[in-house]
Formats: structure tokens, C-alpha cells, sequence
């Protein structure tokens, strides 16, 4: 082939990447949303590339819903025995026939492997990812994507390119040329040569993806879910955790693999509402570990100071003391109960970015007859946060002054991260507390200390409310 051949193969691949750019541009997907400040889009360069006879041919979406998947037992439901019939209308795989599922797969691994190495990954990232597009996709996880044509714009490339000329062992020079969506002939018989290498890598090749691709997909479900975004560096630790769970320590991450793009360019296109419905699926056929499923309950991004801090109020039932601390605050702490019930009992609705999960505003909650806003809900967990962090940090004080030998609960940290929009709460139990000491000449104990503090608590609140009907 002459240069200038070459030349324009290159300038017919820049043209293809700023046409997909331009799609974003006009469907209004470069304008500021908070769905885009959340999610965003994958670059050009690593749009999924899907044959189009594979997406025309794919079964329908998972017959299940958010709603369900997002109450307290929501995916016990389509467990075991349970969920037989769910099973029975979603089965495991996209298409009926083994072996057209075989050639789909490797066509779709080819198409994606060449456009990513095209945008510049590495052979060991643009493997590991075109293979796991391509696994997801024949499990039927591009099948939502019907329901989200916005991203069928701004993350998808459609080819028409037969699946004959991307089959193992039968590159020929035309269909390699032909399959390289604007590669030189140069580089895309070199393309060929790695590929059939990298398919069968042991370290990230078909072997690695077919076994860690259902549990990748429900770790990135349980990330976005509590954490609200794909990755951020600080993820990077919450991701090991959940691997090494799901594998009982049996885990290493190939040190060739960069895990951004695992975990957020190779899945970002199927979008957000497919992670759960889709570990759904994966968990009712069985293929990922009880450690994923366990994570199933975990409460969703922007609830944390509902759901932890009565989770961490609650853990301290068995101290002595906790009576004290409930006759002061036992009405406020039984609402964030009701709230905390509520949450769990609709995760997805609940979430930040419920818009893109496909999901309304959540039900505004009614506990005693008086309706709450989301916004109301917080700010009641921020004033029982700032209520424990002003105990807790009091306490340590007390600790470091040589007043009481120790205390349980001294290294909790989720108060203190809540208490934020709290912070006169906190300061003014914190107050208390070092008062009590003093107050009470024998409080060498926590119990006494607490009795007094608390104490206290309740004749300043009674004495305000009694102020209010004068």
C-alpha cells in the first residue's frame, strides 16, 4: 500500500473520531447536566464497536425492574429455588445457538480489540476490555441499551462488517483491511498477528474473561451504587476488596491491565440502568460468589448519612449507657429508623442519579403523619452525626487527659464525616460531655459520665419546649 494510501486511511479514521464527537455535541451531551457530571461518556476513541446483526439479534431486556431489585429483599427473590421463573425467562446466554454465540463473540472481540488499540490502549487493555464487551454482550447486557437511545448515540459504533472475515484462523488480507474501521492494511495485519496472541493470553485473554467478567460487572453495580461513579483512584482499594471476597483471596489483578479501564471504559457504554438488572441475572444463574450477593444491601450514594450513621448509632445498643442516650434523643433516633427502612427499601430511587437509572423522585416518606422531603431526611441524620461526634470526640479528649482508661467505639469515623452539616450540634454535645466530668465528681466511668451528659440533654430540651408554648 503507498503512503499516501496510508495517509488516507488515517485521515479517514480522524474523520470517523470527530463524527462520533460530533454526535455528542448535537444531541445536547457537551451541554452541562448533572447526569453527565456524574457518568459522562467514554472518549471517541473507545466507543463499543456492535455488529449490527448481533444487536438485531440480541433476546429481549431482563424482564425485571429497579423497584423490585432495589426493596431490602429484592434480589433474594430471583435466588435459588425463588427464582426459577426469572431464571426460565432470562436465560444465561443471548442467543440459542452455541455456536453462533462462539462467532458473534470472537467478531465482536475483533471489532473492539482494533478500534481500542486505534485509540491508542495498550494490547493488554484493548483485549481484556474487547473481550469483555464482547462476554457481556453475548449474557445480553446490550440489550437495555434499547432503552437508552441516548447512549446508543454518544458510546455505540454499529458496522455492518460480516462476522466470516473476524473468525480465528481466517484473516485473510481483504477482511482484515476490510474489518479495521479505517486502519492501514501495515497495521492491521499487525493488529491480526497480536490478536490471535493476546485472545489466548493466560494472564487477561478468553480464559481470564470468561471467568472474572460476571463478578467485574457486579463489582462496578456495587461501586457506582454506594460510591456514585465508575472509578476514582480511591476506589481502587473498595474494588480489590470486592474481587478478593468474591474469590475467598484466590485474586490477582494482571499487573499489564490498567483497572480504569476495566472498570469504567469497558463498561461505561452499556450504561447505568443495565448494572443491576443485569447482576440480577448473573446471580440468579449462579455465576458469581455469595460475597457479591451480600452487597446486594448496601445502601445507595448521597443516603450514607442516613443508612451508616444509624447503622453505627445502633451498633452501640449494647453499651450500658444507651438508654441515657436514647431518653434524650430516642424520638429523633426512632425516625432515622423509619428513614433508614425507607432507604433500603427503594435503593435505586433513592440514589443520586436515579434520572439515569431511569427512575422519579422517590416518594416523599410520611412517618407519624408528617410528610419529609429527601432534603429534610439528611439533615436529620446530620443532627443525630453531629450528636455522636460530639460524644465520641469529647470522649477522646477525656481519654488523652487520663479522665477514663479507654472507651469503646473510639476509632469511628462516620460521625465525624457526617457531623459536617451539623457542626454547632456537635460542638455543643461535645461541651456536655467534658462538662459531665466535672459535674459529676465520681463519673470515672463512661456509664456516669454519659447518665449526666444526657442528663443534662433532657432538662435544656424540655426547658426550650417549655419556653415555645409560653
Amino acid at each position: 500500500m503507498t503512503d499516501t494510501a496510508t495517509r488516507s486511511a488515517d485521515i479517514v479514521a480522524d474523520i470517523a473520531d470527530k463524527i462520533r464527537d460530533l454526535a455528542q455535541d448535537t444531541n445536547g451531551s457537551s451541554v452541562y447536566s448533572n447526569n453527565k457530571a456524574l457518568f459522562g461518556f467514554v472518549a471517541a476513541q473507545e466507543f463499543m464497536v456492535i455488529p449490527r446483526n448481533t444487536y438485531n439479534l440480541t433476546r429481549n431486556p431482563v424482564d425485571g425492574d429497579l423497584e423490585t431489585l432495589g426493596k431490602h429483599d429484592g434480589f433474594s427473590r430471583i435466588l435459588g429455588p425463588a427464582g426459577n421463573a426469572f431464571r426460565m425467562a432470562n436465560p444465561y446466554l443471548a442467543f440459542n445457538d452455541i455456536a453462533q454465540n462462539r462467532a458473534m463473540y470472537s467478531h465482536m472481540t475483533w471489532l473492539n480489540y482494533v478500534a481500542l488499540r486505534e485509540g491508542n490502549h495498550t494490547r493488554q487493555d484493548s483485549i481484556a476490555m474487547a473481550l469483555l464487551r464482547s462476554r457481556w454482550s453475548m449474557i445480553g447486557c446490550m440489550a437495555d441499551l434499547a432503552n437508552d437511545p441516548g447512549r446508543l448515540v454518544n458510546e455505540i459504533v454499529f458496522t455492518d462488517v460480516p462476522a466470516n472475515v473476524a473468525t480465528m484462523g481466517a484473516l485473510t488480507v481483504a477482511a482484515i483491511n476490510a474489518a479495521s474501521l479505517g486502519a492501514s492494511f501495515q497495521t492491521a495485519l499487525q493488529y491480526a498477528n497480536e490478536f490471535k496472541e493476546d485472545y489466548t493470553n493466560e494472564q487477561y485473554g478468553i480464559k481470564w474473561a470468561t471467568r472474572y467478567a460476571d463478578t467485574i460487572w457486579c463489582a462496578v453495580e456495587y461501586v457506582v451504587r454506594v460510591r456514585g461513579h465508575h472509578w476514582k483512584s480511591e476506589y481502587e482499594t473498595l474494588y480489590d476488596k470486592f474481587m478478593d471476597a468474591c474469590f475467598e483471596g484466590n485474586f490477582t489483578w494482571p499487573a499489564s491491565l490498567k483497572k480504569e479501564h476495566i472498570f469504567r471504559t469497558a463498561i461505561h457504554p452499556f450504561g447505568l440502568r443495565a448494572l443491576p438488572l443485569y447482576a440480577a441475572k448473573m446471580m440468579s444463574h449462579g455465576t458469581v460468589g455469595t460475597a457479591a450477593i451480600l452487597r446486594t444491601s448496601a445502601a445507595p450514594n448521597g443516603m450514607a448519612v442516613i443508612t451508616s450513621v444509624y447503622a453505627s448509632i445502633s451498633s452501640m445498643r449494647s453499651e450500658p449507657w444507651f438508654k441515657a442516650f436514647l431518653s434524650s434523643y430516642g424520638d429523633t433516633f426512632d425516625l432515622l429508623r423509619e428513614f433508614n427502612n425507607i432507604v433500603l427499601s427503594d435503593k435505586y430511587s433513592f440514589h443520586l442519579a436515579r434520572g439515569i437509572y431511569g427512575l422519579g423522585v422517590p416518594t416523599i416518606p410520611t412517618v407519624k403523619g408528617k410528610a419529609y422531603t429527601v432534603e429534610e431526611m439528611r439533615e436529620i441524620g446530620a443532627t443525630m452525626a453531629g450528636t455522636a461526634e460530639g460524644f465520641v470526640s469529647a470522649m477522646r479528649d477525656l481519654v488523652k487527659q487520663n479522665a477514663i482508661a479507654s472507651f469503646s467505639f473510639s476509632n469511628v469515623k462516620v460521625f465525624e464525616k457526617h457531623a459536617g452539616n451539623a457542626p454547632i450540634q456537635a460542638v455543643r454535645i461535645r461541651n456536655l460531655v467534658l462538662g459531665a466530668i466535672q459535674l459529676a465528681s465520681e463519673a470515672k466511668t463512661v456509664d456516669m459520665i454519659v447518665e449526666s451528659t444526657f442528663g443534662k440533654v433532657k432538662a435544656i430540651k424540655k426547658d426550650a419546649e417549655a419556653e415555645e408554648v409560653n
